[in-house]
């Protein structure tokens, strides 16, 4: 249990603070093309899930959030970020 926190989603991906500073956890846009989220999960509330092999963050909105709207924005911004990359010369 790490308590309160801020999970922002933007076109950089997702961004989760929290634990009195001590998690700064970062997931970029590319890194899946889906995002877990559910509806009244486990009877606690709305859920968005992001994380990696290591570790996992089950996020609960205090405000009036679609993780439905969340979850179609990861996929959306993965689609639009993966044809950026095979469009750039640059690309690595």
């Amino acid at each position: 249990m790490i308590g309160e926190g801020h999970l922002t989603h933007n076109l950089d991906g997702f961004h989760l603070t929290g634990a009195e500073g001590k998690l700064d956890y970062k997931q970029s846009p590319v890194f899946s093309h889906t995002l877990y989220s559910d509806y009244y999960w486990y009877e606690i509330g709305d859920v968005i899930g992001i994380g990696d092999n290591g570790i996992s963050y089950f996020c609960f909105p205090k405000t009036n959030t679609s993780v439905t709207k969340a979850r179609l924005a990861t996929e959306e911004l993965y689609k639009l970020k993966k044809y950026e990359r095979r469009r750039s010369p640059n690309r690595q």
